[in-house]
Formats: C-alpha cells, structure tokens, sequence
C-alpha cells in the first residue's frame, strides 16, 4: 500500500460533507453518478477515500467487492473540482485521482479488474489501440496525411480513427477551408487514458515516451487533440511520468477553431440551413479536467440561424454521459443508466439536436439513443460546425 501511504494526510480530509453528490444552489441536483445510482455514501468521492483509508488501516481486506465499488466511479472529476477540503497538494491528489490511485493499490494487490477490461488492456498491448483492431488501419489512415513542414499537428485518437471517422473527416474539411496546413503523427498509440480509469499505471510510461517522441518528429509548434480524454493525459498525467518534456503547445479542436474564427480564417456560411434548436452535452473531461466550457459556445456566435438550449446540469456542473471511467466495459446496464439520466434531460429541452465534444460521449449517447425509440440528431461539435463551413 505504498501509494495509499504518500496520500495518507489526504485520505483523511473528508468530513462527510457529501458536497461531492450535488450541484449548486438553489437546485441542487445530482451530481454523482455512483451515489445517484446506489444512494449509499461509500458511492460517492468521500465514501471512496473511507475506502482507501480502511485499506491502508487493514481495517478491510482487498477484495473484488471493493474494487467493485470503486470501479463504479466514472471519473467525472465533479467531486474534485468542488470539495475545497481534499485539495492539499497541486496539481493532484484531488479526489478523483485518489480514487484512480487506490484502484490502481488493488490491481498491485492482485484484485482482478473485469474480463472486459483485462481485454482493453491485452489490446493496446498488442495493437496500441482499446478495440483490438489492427494498428496498421491507423498507419495507413496516417500515411495518407503527411506534411513536414506543418506547424499544427493533430492527434486523433483511437475512437476517430478506427471507430468512428466523422469527427476527423470533419476537422479536416475545416482546417482545409481555413487553409491551415497540418500534418499527422505517423505512428501515434493510444494515449493510455483507458489504462489509467482502470487501475493500470504502470504500463502508461512506455505509451507516453512513444507517443512524445512521435509529436517530436512532426517539428510541429501546436497539437491540436479530437479527444478531451487525450488531452487531458497528455498535459496532466504524462509529465508526471516521463523527463521528456513536449515542447509544442497545446490546443482542444474547438478552442483552435475559435481562434480561427475569431482571425476571420473560419468564415460560416447559413444560406441553404434551416433555424436550428440545439442542447450542448459538456464533455466532464472537457469541462472540468481541461476547464473549457465556452469554446463552443463562443463558436455558435459566428453561426447564424442556431439556437442553444442549455440543459439544467451544464458547464462544471454538467453530468456525466456514462462512458467514462471504464464503466461502459465493466457494467453496461449502469453506464446506460447514467446515459439514460442525462439523455432525459436532454430531451426535455425540446432541442432537437444533441451536439457534444467527445468520441465517448458522442458513441455512447448513440448507443443509449437505439433504447430510446425518438428521432434527434446526435452529433459532435466538429460535425456540426463544419456543416456551416462556408464553401
């Protein structure tokens, strides 16, 4: 339990506040997915850093039951952006993380994780990518796109590559309007942000090291990333693991797009578009681990003919989708409980678009759509805004 000692002080902050569970005032709504679900206080941040501390006590036992609990967490990262009081050494150790550090104790204390996710794991080993597809799909989808002199690089990821293309077949369009040469990394990997939901830490290094030196060789001055999971590791995890530091900045593709648009190089065009009533789904990974709720939002304003209805839970209080933290592998009829939550809010807006800014929200709110039987359009925000790209 040695990881569980360095954050001993942390593990006993929590107080029971339970301001882990809800949002602001005066509505105060769920915020938690797990204690939403369950309604028991270990199913929430606290309860889980009473967990880790009855571990390191040896008041219990590690078990599977225990990794159970924890595994319910879907790292939407809300339990750390508002207890003020498990905050004490930055940049982490917030709840959160503690609650991927004491899953990753049981891992080391040979607690096995589900069968799904021990395949996840086999896969990126062998071919650098969650779904077990071949890694040459990505080289040949790379290869395609090779620009040495490019100072913006992209980096996709694993579900724009081999899942679903529609996010980064549309970054393309609107780099190629707005005349902005680019290039790819030839042999990017997974970034490992699944590894790290699950527990498995160690085998991270090695990804991180590769795909560093892969944004090296591009000589590019800025990285542009199609998933706020990717990014998020790359700028908050990575450094903590590697001496390689990257020299190039940083950049969310919505963030980027603004800056395009905000220079006159992203013009929009509404001529043949209808009116349009939206709802915007805050990716938990975009909007609170990265801290971006209004790039998009920013966006729309050069838009015409588009309306934006805010859901009730939004910006650093928007609740999770139900994809994150590996639960959609571990336990798929509560990650569709969650997806169910959150699409019923979306549905009393009366928008009748769905537009997000991440591969797992977006999949995962297409998969939980099929149970609903209603007709609206789901989209990712790259998606929807080059659909008014001017030609």
């Amino acid at each position: 339990m040695e990881k569980l000692r360095e954050i001993e002080k942390e593990l006993a902050m929590c107080i029971k506040e339970k301001k882990c569970t809800y949002g602001g005032w005066p509505d105060n709504l769920p915020m938690c997915p797990p204690y939403n679900k369950f309604g028991y206080f270990t199913y929430c941040g606290g309860g889980m850093l009473y967990l880790g501390r009855a571990l390191l006590l040896d008041l219990i036992e590690p078990s599977p039951e225990v990794l159970k609990v924890l595994s319910t967490c879907t790292t939407c990262g809300y339990c750390g952006d508002t207890c003020k009081l498990v905050s004490v050494t930055p940049p982490h150790f917030q709840v959160h993380e503690m609650i991927s550090i004491i899953r990753a104790e049981m891992i080391e204390q040979g607690i096995d994780v589900t069968d799904g996710e021990k395949r996840i794991l086999d896969f990126i080993k062998e071919e650098k990518n969650p779904f077990g597809i071949s890694n040459d799909k990505r080289l040949q989808a790379h290869r395609t796109i090779s620009n040495p002199k490019a100072k913006v690089a992209i980096y996709i990821g694993c579900f724009n590559t081999l899942k679903r293309r529609n996010t980064f077949d549309a970054c393309i369009k609107i780099l190629e309007k707005s005349q902005v040469d680019f290039s790819l990394l030839v042999d990017e990997w997974c970034c490992g942000a699944p590894l790290l939901d699950m527990g498995y830490r160690k085998e991270i290094p090695e990804i991180a090291e590769h795909n560093i030196k892969e944004i090296e060789k591009t000589g590019a001055e800025k990285i542009i990333f199609l998933c706020p999971h990717c990014l998020n590791i790359f700028s908050s995890f990575y450094p903590q693991i590697t001496n390689t530091k990257i020299s190039a900045e940083f950049s969310y593709v919505t963030q980027f797009f603004l800056d395009l648009a905000r220079k006159n190089l992203l013009k929009f065009s509404n001529s043949d578009k209808p009116n349009k009533k939206i709802a915007f789904h805050d990716p938990c990974y975009l909007s609170r681990y990265i801290g971006d709720v209004e790039s998009f939002r920013e966006l729309l304003k050069y838009i015409p003919s588009v309306e934006l209805v805010e859901m009730r839970r939004n910006r650093s209080e928007t609740y999770c989708c139900g994809a994150g933290g590996g639960v959609k592998i571990s336990d798929p009829n509560y990650s569709e409980w969650i997806g169910m939550d959150r699409m019923r809010e979306f549905i009393n807006t009366g928008a009748n678009e769905l537009i997000t800014s991440c591969p797992h929200c977006t999949n995962h709110f297409l998969d939980v759509k099929k149970k609903i039987g209603k007709d609206f359009i789901i989209a990712d925000s790259t998606e929807f805004v080059s659909n008014y790209v001017m030609v």
